[in-house]
C-alpha cells in the first residue's frame, strides 16, 4: 500500500477507536479492487462487530486512484467503512451530541460533518462517546 495510504489508514484507525456507539468494532479488512476502465481502484471493507457475525465486503463504491493523496484516499476509506458499519447495526463515528457523523473532502481535507454541521478533521477524534 502506499505510504499515503497507510497514514490514511493510521489516521482512520485512531478515529474508529475513538467514537463508536452500539456494538464494539473489533476488526475492518480492507479490499482494493482494480478497474482498468476508469484507470484506479473501488475500496471495499468488512467489518466485525462484537457479538455479530463478519459482515461481508462492501462499501460505498468510491472510484479513487493508487496515487491519490492522504486526504482523498482518507475520505474515501472512511465514506467506505462507515456505510458497511451501519449495515451491521452500530454506529460510527459518533458526534459530541450524538447522532451519526459523515465523511466529507472539504477544501481537499477529510472531514466528519455531524448532524449540526460542525466538521473535524479525520484524525482528529478525541473521547469515548
Amino acid at each position: 500500500m502506499p505510504e499515503p495510504w497507510t497514514s490514511a489508514l493510521s489516521r482512520l484507525g485512531r478515529d474508529l477507536r475513538a467514537r463508536q456507539y452500539g456494538n464494539t468494532i473489533e476488526h475492518v479488512d480492507w479490499e482494493i479492487d482494480y478497474d482498468p476502465e476508469i484507470d484506479g481502484v473501488f475500496l471495499l471493507s468488512a467489518v466485525t462487530v462484537a457479538g455479530v457475525d463478519p459482515g461481508e465486503f462492501g462499501g460505498s463504491w468510491i472510484g479513487t486512484r493508487v496515487d491519490s493523496d492522504k486526504e482523498f484516499a482518507l475520505w474515501a476509506m472512511a465514506d467506505s467503512v462507515q456505510n458497511v458499519v451501519a449495515d451491521l447495526g452500530t454506529a460510527w463515528p459518533w458526534g459530541d451530541d450524538g447522532g451519526f457523523m459523515s465523511a466529507r473532502l472539504i477544501d481537499g481535507v477529510a472531514a466528519w460533518k455531524d448532524r449540526n454541521g460542525v466538521t473535524t478533521r479525520m484524525g482528529d477524534l478525541t473521547g469515548v462517546v
